[in-house]
């Protein structure tokens, strides 16, 4: 989901403005609305609206229609071009954002072609063409199921097969339907910027996206009812949707939600002229009146503007000040303080109400806004980061989720750019990451090790350990130069990296490089740093405390350093909290105080520069030098902190409290007084020297006596204040005290000018430092210079034969392989893409079902005009009649061009011949019978010809067609039908001869195919059994290599845990000291091979089935379907003639049968 988020932040992070004139801009917005209003107002009526005066005003309502495209391509016989665009512009919006995130998640640069592509291919479907493509997908929906005829929702005749398109239009139109409902959820949740601005520069900026969600919901439910049950409850939808238009211009009168009242004007007005639209409809209908719908609809026009205006400006006026009611909803909230936002005098008051209304809402986009403040009006990003870290980005409401995720983004690309502090925590993410991954590595190293070095390994672990330790080195290299990329000069980076590449990689060059850059770093000098900053120095103790509520003070990052500053080790500092390092005195109340710092704050900085006193493991104190910032970390903030121990000399100290009764005190306070005890805490002070709170001055000094061995002390004691904290320090020393302001401050910077060594950033916003770093051509030519291979590793000229060798013949093999994979998938494919046209087309034999429904249909013709005439001239009714007789001949026409279309796919057949070629014998009356011959084509025409000669006259009364009919029924029933009949039976016998040869042709093909599998098998068992010395020459390279240095590297490796990875109690290396060399003899052959049984064993199943089961039956039911074709095409032309000849017989003794008329 995250890729998501990023895909569509990348899309709309920024909505450019075409112009900077806000009239045009106003102008743009109006004209858009009017769009949306006009597609809107199609809803509320339909073409055979059955009211008064309706025909004459409803060009007035036809000419809004024009706006909403799908009415323009209905009436103008576009809809299959229209649907194509409509496919064309969401699958470019898809594929748009695919290839976005996609980009993405591959940290490509994304061009700006196809970002705009994206954003306007979006804003089109999900807004400007909503309304028309969800009609039109509807109206495929609707009319896919083929139970209509015409269209209804428009005022044109057009067949509904026009978006009939079967079963596949009902899914695919419910699919697109869902997909374009999806996307525009995340259009408007994602497209919303709740940024507050100064100006108007983002006219489209709002609080909220829900309102417009809302909208959208509204027209979708109006586009369902157009299309399904407007026009059979019309009073009651137009009632209904008047409510929602009208709640939903409350909506945003009452929310306001955009920063821009002119957009919320225009929003509010278009709901509520929606709302009047459905008014006037439903009451014209009541009245039955079209002018009384089209006069409300106008006169109201100039009021409705009034009333909209005057009841946002009503709204505005109500708004209660910010400082008195803050417990309401935050939507609500925000509207009195929008016009606060951007005032940083009274940064205090918004800050705090806006917290206070927090604690009862719960809202998140409350403290997005916060964020918001922060970076724009205080122009503190890094507090506007903490203030959002703590938010969870949720993945399902991503109207909350995507603002947090926005504003999160933006924060951290800005503190990224200006912020030591936040690079300086991610210095510590990355580089226990790394740790992690190396102490991984190293423990899958020995494991490999280990599982090498026995007498008869496993192979497919070993394989496996060989593939994951090349990932996870590739993966750790990545990681180590990644950090040294961004911190050049840190030297715990370096001496991790190095060593690993020198006594864990091999890699000698890098590796000793790497270690002598991390000393020298350490002697580095820099003069123009202070101790009140957060850049690393070379005896600097950091630690990163938790700032989330569950773990709150809890250490999660730390240095060596601080480890040594405490006296703790890695183990004992496990779970370790704040409270644990601060003085007794003020550990009660610390984690409430922190806890309201964190809510109330103003500022990222807790304190700079400032003296503290840590407590250490063994309950000392230690005074130091800190600085304290809170930065992001995650989805909470932490508190990096950086500490400098003061290392002065001849004084010790303890805190006191009022009454001069130690609290706490640095190792050596009793030690300087000379008592025998380590520890005085809760001692009176005046136990130990004549000391007395009430007669001495805070910062200065005093002298005092050591009540055991009488010696002259010198003491001073100072105030320090830590927020409303403050503690008593008592400093005693055996010296004078350089400076009475600070007893300390002396020692506090000669300690630290000459160990000072600046950890460089790389930043495109800050110029570049000259060190002693490398540039980028040492870089280079450092990483050309590096050596993979330990000395103990170096192969001889024959080993580096023998694995050029191995490698050539792996390489060879693979290719072999994939070309013989390939040879088997193009026979098979290429088998069942002939046995299939072969299939389809006795499977279909078009041919002969034409043919067959020719002859039908020509019989029939005849039989018809018999009956018909026989009928008139006998003054008989007849069940048949002339319009029989036109079915006929359209059928015929279409037949005729068929047959013709069809002569290709039967042209092999000597039978085919009728069709062009003049042999079709035939009887024409000139006055006497003369045979001729014509083609199949040809003699068609004729007979749809003579038949509507018969027709036309008949229709005159006119009996006069003694010739046409000759020629219908001596050439319909006659020589011209048993030609067809001979031409059937010719193509029958084709057709059988052609299944018969598809058999011999399997056969072929199914042999070549066994014989290219086994011998496929055959190269395959051969070759692979050949790469078994090949691949056991590398893995009895590798198993030499290391025999050779085992010892080396398990030292190395145990040695790394125990110094980098603090694993003292390690036993993993604790095997069998007596290692003896076996040779590796691996299988290779037969675990490929059992590799490739399975293919081939589904080559054999499938042939198998294909022979015996799928061609057999193939075969044995298509060689009936030809006899099947026949015997139904001559039983029906049987029925037609035995009809003909019944007719006959039953006027064959009068003047009107054949005999008679045709002597």
């Amino acid at each position: 989901m995250k890729l998501v988020y990023e895909a569509w932040l990348c899309v709309f992070a920024e909505k450019e403005q075409f112009t900077h004139s806000n009239h045009l801009i106003a102008v743009f917005i109006a004209f858009f609305e009017l769009i949306i209003l006009a597609q809107s107002s199609q809803f509320f009526w339909y073409p055979t609206l059955s009211i008064s005066e309706w025909s004459t005003l409803k060009l007035f309502w036809e000419s809004f229609n024009f706006a909403s495209i799908d009415y323009a391509a209905v009436t103008n016989n576009l809809i299959r071009q229209f649907l194509l665009m409509e496919i064309s512009l969401f699958s470019i919006a898809i594929i748009s954002l695919f290839f976005i995130a996609l980009l993405k998640s591959q940290n490509k640069v994304i061009p700006y072609f196809i970002i705009s592509v994206s954003k306007y291919s979006l804003i089109a479907l999900c807004d400007l063409l909503f309304i028309p493509t969800n009609i039109f997908f509807l109206l495929i929906i609707k009319y896919s199921s083929g139970k209509y005829t015409s269209i209804a929702e428009y005022d044109v005749i057009l067949s509904a097969e026009n978006f009939n398109y079967g079963t596949f239009g009902q899914v695919f139109g419910v699919i697109i339907l869902c997909l374009i409902c999806i996307l525009t959820l995340f259009y408007e949740a994602c497209s919303c910027d709740i940024r507050p601005r100064k100006n108007n520069k983002r006219v489209f900026a709002k609080i909220q996206a829900k309102i417009n969600v809302i909208t959208k919901c509204l027209q979708l439910f109006n586009c369902c009812a157009f299309i399904s049950f407007q026009m059979v409850y019309y009073r009651a939808y137009l009632l209904i949707v008047f409510g929602m238009y009208f709640f939903v211009f409350c909506l945003y009168v009452y929310f306001t939600p955009y920063y821009w009242n002119y957009m919320n004007f225009l929003k509010a007005l278009n709901n509520l002229d929606c709302a009047i639209i459905s008014l006037s409809f439903f009451v014209g209908y009541v009245t039955d009146s079209a002018a009384v719908v089209l006069s409300m609809f106008l006169i109201l026009q100039i009021p409705l503007i009034v009333i909209c205006k005057e009841m946002l400006y009503y709204r505005m006026k109500k708004v209660i000040d910010f400082s008195v009611d803050f417990h309401r909803n935050f939507y609500i909230y925000e509207i009195s303080l929008r016009k606060h936002l951007q005032d940083p005098n009274i940064k205090s008051k918004i800050m705090k109400k806006m917290n206070e209304n927090f604690v009862w809402t719960k809202n998140n986009i409350n403290l997005t806004i916060q964020a918001y403040y922060c970076f724009d009006v205080l122009k503190n990003p890094i507090l506007g980061l903490n203030k959002i870290s703590g938010l969870k980005i949720s993945w399902f409401n991503i109207f909350e989720g995507f603002q947090i995720y926005k504003c999160k983004s933006l924060l951290t690309g800005k503190c990224l750019e200006t912020s030591e502090t936040l690079r300086l925590l991610y210095y510590f993410i990355d580089f226990e990451k790394s740790k992690s991954t190396d102490e991984k590595f190293c423990e899958l190293y020995y494991k490999f090790l280990k599982e090498i070095m026995k007498q008869e390994p496993n192979f497919k672990i070993l394989k496996t350990y060989v593939s994951k330790m090349m990932i996870k080195i590739r993966k750790l290299r990545m990681n180590y130069e990644s950090i040294l990329d961004k911190f050049p000069a840190a030297p715990e980076v370096k001496e991790y990296y190095g060593s690993f590449l020198l006594y864990i990689a091999n890699d000698t060059l890098l590796g000793q490089e790497f270690l002598k850059e991390a000393r020298d770093e350490g002697n580095f000098v820099s003069r123009q740093c202070f101790r009140t900053t957060l850049c690393a120095i070379q005896n600097r103790s950091y630690a990163v405390f938790s700032g989330e509520k569950k773990s709150l003070g809890k250490i999660i990052f730390y240095n060596k350093n601080l480890l040594n500053l405490l006296g703790y080790t890695n183990e004992t500092i496990e779970g370790v909290y704040l409270d644990s390092l601060i003085p007794m005195n003020v550990k009660i109340a610390h984690k409430k105080y922190l806890k309201k710092y964190l809510n109330d704050t103003l500022t990222h900085e807790v304190f700079t520069g400032m003296t503290l006193f840590l407590m250490k493991n063994d309950g000392f104190l230690v005074e130091c030098i800190s600085n304290c910032e809170i930065v992001a970390n995650g989805d909470s903030v932490s508190f990096l902190c950086m500490f400098d121990p003061v290392e002065a000399k001849n004084h010790e100290f303890a805190i006191i409290d009022i009454d001069g009764v130690i609290i706490n005190h640095s190792k050596d306070f009793a030690k300087i007084l000379a008592i025998n005890r380590k520890i005085l805490e809760g001692k009176l002070l005046k136990e130990f020297i004549n000391f007395d709170m009430d007669d001495i001055e805070i910062g200065e000094n005093f002298k005092v006596n050591c009540l055991s061995t009488y010696a002259k002390l010198t003491g001073v004691v100072r105030r320090l204040q830590i927020k409303s904290t403050i503690f008593n320090v008592f400093y005693i020393s055996d010296d004078e005290f350089s400076d009475t302001k600070d007893p300390t401050y002396s020692q506090r910077y000669d300690t630290i000018t000459d160990s000072r060594f600046e950890m460089r950033i790389k930043s495109a916003t800050y110029e570049k430092v000259k060190t002693n770093q490398l540039t980028d051509g040492q870089s280079c030519s450092r990483h050309s210079r590096s050596n993979y291979s330990a000395s103990v590793t170096f192969l001889n000229g024959n080993e580096a034969q023998a694995l050029a060798k191995a490698i050539k013949v792996l390489n060879i093999a693979k290719i072999v392989l994939i070309i013989i994979i390939i040879v088997l998938i193009a026979c098979s494919i290429s088998s069942l893409a002939y046995i299939s046209s072969e299939v389809n087309h006795s499977n279909s034999l078009t041919a002969f079902t034409h043919l067959s429904d020719l002859s039908y249909v020509i019989s029939e013709t005849a039989l018809i005009l018999r009956t018909i005439d026989i009928c008139l001239k006998e003054k008989i009714p007849s069940v048949l009649n002339i319009t029989h007789v036109n079915e006929n001949l359209i059928k015929l026409v279409s037949l005729q061009q068929i047959i013709l279309e069809d002569y290709n796919s039967w042209s092999y057949c000597k039978g085919s011949q009728i069709v062009k070629e003049n042999i079709i014998p035939y009887w024409d009356l000139q006055p006497e019978p003369v045979l001729l011959y014509t083609s199949l084509h040809n003699i068609i025409g004729d007979i749809i010809k003579h038949a509507n000669t018969i027709i036309s006259k008949m229709l005159n009364n006119d009996f006069e067609y003694k010739k046409s009919m000759f020629f219908i029924i001596y050439n319909s029933l006659g020589m011209t039908l048993t030609k067809v009949s001979k031409s059937i039976n010719s193509l029958e016998k084709c057709e059988m001869s052609r299944l018969e040869h598809l058999t011999t042709v399997k056969t072929y093909l199914l042999i070549i195919a066994v014989s290219l599998t086994g011998i496929s098998i055959l190269f395959i068992v051969y070759y692979l059994t050949g790469v078994d010395k090949c691949l056991n020459a590398l893995w009895e390279y590798l198993k030499r290599r290391v025999f050779l240095c085992f010892h080396d590297v398990r030292r190395a490796l145990k040695i790394r845990f125990m110094k980098y990875h603090n694993r003292d109690n390690i036993k993993v290396m604790d095997f069998n000291e007596d290692i003896k060399f076996v040779s590796l003899s691996f299988k290779h052959s037969l675990r490929y091979l059992i590799r490739f049984t399975p293919l081939f064993l589904f080559a054999g199943v499938f042939y198998i089935i294909a022979s015996f089961i799928i061609y057999e039956n193939i075969h044995k039911f298509l060689i009936q379907r030809p006899k099947l074709l026949s015997s139904i095409y001559s039983r029906k032309v049987m029925a037609i003639e035995l009809f003909f000849y019944t007719v006959e017989a039953q006027v064959q003794e009068t003047e009107y049968s054949l005999d008679y008329i045709y002597p």
